[in-house]
């Protein structure tokens, strides 16, 4: 028989098989086509959020000739892709310091538009706004009208003394066009219309005036951009000459005319390692489930075919021709999901591509999604992988399918599936070594993550990490399938006791064992990758989430209380100080007046000791506690063999320090296991009851609330902790810094059981210990109300802050996320 007549007789046996199953085939080509879906998206939604050069020359430049922004000193490891707004360094430690350059010096023939941009506050319909200023004409003929920016209503600034809004702050202000605004200094402008930059959003809150409108404007906090209006666009050279001063540039003709990748920085090692990194981590993670899967449906279709493949067995048809028979299925089949899954993952994008942009991004500006645009040649090759996909899934029963017993089939006989004792030694010893395998991956991906590392090396770790990772869940998921049978063994035995049903249902599973083992396969290896997966992204993304939490954990903000001084910086007595210290009256107005923005879900009043270390008025001025002040106060200890080496709390610091002097580099920045990397060693604690532990700590956590009503301590950093124990010593404000405590001179120490909440795990904190007032009031300890913790969901409104603001209200946030959102985790995962 020809081959030409092999596969002839294989494709049409296999169409007329996929028809004859329709049901099962169209979950074979469900399965396929889930992994295409998101590859179809994916593809074609990264090709829509790519600006061309068209289009930034377009909505940034406008008829502009380039932009020039000095971001650094002159280096000569400076550079920037053709269409980047940064710059960056070929060597970290290339990165230089000095004096930045004058653009205009160093571009003495460009005609050159200053347009810069500071913060200012202003009064606004509900309080006080910090709201962005840009300064200079942005409006200019070569910006309006022609992508960057538009005239929306009214008429341009024609003086010093009037303004241009966006759209959305005539709102916030609480004006129309012909109003007046004003900042807080007192300079008022008058509102002649409203313009929309496409760089922003269109919910945006700015305000354009012409230069000299502010005067008291911050110099130091501008950020300034100098377009070129007139004369020729800078080539690449030119762009890549200027990096080396510090400039980044945006020019037209280097957008419009893209210089060869070969001569930008564009396919650097980095890049690269981490594309190959992203496709050996996620390629496997995806497909192995749907090979598994689609493998197990393509299985039961095989064996109902298996008749048919017997009859031609048993007209002489070679088992290469049985193959094909079934290999041409998966083909057609991943044909057809490669197909429907990109068509649908491309008409995913078409539909809701901006939304996702915007949503991802938090803003809906133009380079968020330019527009939407189809690569074909990716999606081609996504097809073929479909299509190889298919044939992947169909090789196990191809193979099964080449060796049916023709007598035994044809006859309708069947014998009971027996399991092998090697089998089982086998998936044993493949799990172990799987298992071993992901282990050893964690641990090198997380000791990648030192930063004491250098950069090279993590990057090996990394690539070895990943790819023993990979290994081993693959090796894993191969140790499930091989154990099966001994799976329906154990699942027999457990059935076998539950009655007749269960029993027979026991015998029907080892006696159908190879119908069902690819169900269990299919079980244990879904259930493993999305198990994998989770611990895999979930434990560092927590440990980096964790490491940016500063101050408060996500979703506070605090308002501090101090003693209410004056400005000079005399000392003053101890009378003037304590009558200074604020009163529970005026901190409960506070918490009321945050309250009544409906901005807030909650705020709470923190009572805490009073450190006159770190207060204004107790210092001499050489630095010196003043006497009246140096009287013993109780602090909590941190411990200091807790505390990491390359700190000035660890006894060890000195030692460590001396050792490294001439020779110290940042690989010998090493903290200790498990070490507390205290920024400040915060001194003071705050007293209260179950009411200001739950706001702080955002939870319920009862064997805190039980130590805390025995007489314990609640301890928010490790760095505190003496294994199980917490101390309170009675010092002088004399006897500790910032880099000791001198313990020998306490008048006395209490040693009391505590209880670690590790939450607040970055080296700077604003609570370090808590103890009862009962517990306070029984060792003589005074608290004042030092602090409202305020709590809320996503941004407070701008109304709220602005009402705060105007009442000399400022609320200091939590700067980091800490702690992933259970939610945001559960979206990840899906």
């Amino acid at each position: 028989m020809s081959r030409i007549t092999k596969t002839s007789i294989a494709l049409r046996i296999a169409r007329r098989s996929i028809n004859r199953s329709k049901l099962q085939s169209y979950l074979i080509i469900a399965i396929i086509a889930l992994p295409m879906v998101v590859a179809g998206f994916a593809l074609s939604y990264s090709e829509s959020t790519k600006a061309t050069g068209e289009q930034l020359a377009h909505f940034e430049l406008g008829n502009a000739l380039a932009r020039y922004q000095v971001v650094g000193p002159p280096n000569e490891s400076a550079y920037q892709l053709p269409t980047d707004s940064y710059l960056s360094y070929t060597m970290e430690e290339d990165i230089q310091d000095g004096q930045l350059v004058d653009i205009e010096v160093l571009l003495p023939d460009a005609k050159l538009k200053e347009i810069s941009e500071a913060p200012v506050e202003f009064e606004t319909a509900t309080g006080i706004g910090t709201i962005p200023v840009v300064v200079g004409e942005v409006w200019n003929g070569s910006m309006l009208g022609q992508g960057p920016v538009e005239l929306v209503s009214g008429h341009l600034p024609v003086g010093v003394s009037e303004a241009v809004v966006s759209p959305d702050a005539l709102a916030r202000f609480g004006i129309n066009i012909g109003d007046s605004i004003k900042t807080t200094s007192g300079i008022a402008l008058k509102v002649t219309g409203t313009i929309q930059q496409s760089s922003r959003r269109s919910l945006e809150d700015v305000v354009y005036v012409r230069e000299g409108a502010l005067p008291d404007l911050n110099l130091d906090a501008r950020n300034t951009f100098y377009y070129q209006v007139a004369g020729s666009s800078p080539s690449w050279a030119e762009v890549q000459a200027l990096n080396k001063q510090g400039v980044v540039v945006l020019s037209k003709e280097v957008l419009l005319n893209p210089p060869p990748r070969s001569e930008t920085n564009a396919d650097n090692v980095g890049m690269t390692l981490g594309r190959v990194l992203a496709a050996l981590f996620l390629a496997p993670l995806v497909l192995l489930p749907v090979v598994v899967l689609a493998g197990s449906a393509f299985a039961f279709g095989a064996r109902r075919q298996t008749r048919t493949l017997a009859v031609l067995s048993s007209l002489g048809a070679e088992r290469k021709t049985l193959r094909a028979v079934t290999l041409a299925s998966g083909i057609w089949l991943g044909l057809f999901g490669g197909l429907v899954g990109l068509g649908l993952g491309v008409a995913g994008n078409f539909l809701f591509g901006p939304a996702v942009a915007n949503f991802a991004g938090g803003n809906d500006t133009w380079y968020r999604y330019p527009g939407f645009r189809v690569p074909l040649g990716m999606l081609a090759i996504a097809l073929v992988a479909s299509v190889l996909l298919g044939a992947i899934t169909s090789l196990i029963p191809a193979i099964r399918a080449s060796r049916v017993n023709v007598l035994a089939t044809l006859r309708g006989t069947r014998t009971e599936g027996a399991v092998r004792v090697r089998s089982g030694v086998g998936a044993i010893v493949l799990l172990t070594l799987g298992v071993s395998s992901i282990v050893a991956s964690l641990l090198i991906l997380i000791s990648s993550g030192n930063r004491n590392v250098d950069f090279g090396t993590r990057q090996f770790l990394q690539l070895v990490g990943l790819l023993l990772g990979i290994g081993g869940a693959i090796v894993t998921i191969i140790s499930f399938m091989v154990a099966t049978g001994w799976v329906l063994v154990f699942i027999r035995k457990l059935l076998s006791k539950l009655g007749s049903t269960a029993n027979f249902a026991g015998k029907d599973l080892l006696y159908n064992r190879k119908r069902y083992s690819p169900v269990i396969a299919s079980v244990l290896t879904v259930t493993f990758v999305a198990s994998f997966v989770a611990s895999l992204f979930y434990g560092p993304t927590k440990l980096g989430y964790d490491n940016y939490a500063y101050r408060y954990l996500p979703g506070q903000a605090g308002l501090v209380f101090g003693a209410n001084l004056s400005d000079d910086l005399e000392p003053v007595s101890a009378e003037e100080f304590w009558a200074g210290v604020p009163k529970i009256e005026q901190v409960d107005s506070d918490r009321k007046t945050i309250l009544a923005t409906d901005g807030f879900k909650s705020a709470t009043v923190i009572y805490a000791t009073i450190s006159v270390f770190d207060s204004r008025g107790t210092m001499n001025l050489d630095g010196t506690i003043a006497e009246q002040f140096d009287t013993p106060s109780p602090v909590v200890i941190y411990n200091p063999d807790a505390v990491c080496y390359y700190t000035g709390l660890s006894p060890k610091s000195n030692e460590w320090t001396l050792a490294h002097a001439t020779t110290m580099t940042q690989k010998d920045m090493k903290e200790p296991a498990g070490c507390a990397g205290i920024d400040d060693p915060h001194r003071t604690f705050v007293v209260g009851g179950v009411k200001e532990l739950r706001a702080i700590i955002q939870e319920t956590d009862s064997s805190a609330e039980s130590v805390l009503s025995s007489g314990g301590v609640v301890l928010f950093n490790r760095g505190y902790d003496y294994s199980g124990q917490a101390k309170i010593s009675w010092l002088k404000p004399s006897d500790y810094n910032w880099n000791a405590h001198n313990l020998e001179n306490a008048t006395k120490t209490v040693t009391l059981p505590s209880k670690l909440i590790g939450k607040i795990t970055s080296n700077s904190f604003t609570f370090s210990a808590m103890i009862s007032r009962e517990t306070a009031a029984k060792y003589g300890i005074k608290a004042y109300p030092m602090a409202v913790l305020v709590s809320y969901e996503g941004d407070p409104p701008a109304a709220a802050t602005d009402t705060l603001n105007g009442r000399n209200i400022y609320l200091e946030y939590a700067n980091g996320t800490g702690v992933l959102n259970p939610d945001g985790f559960a979206w990840l995962i899906v």
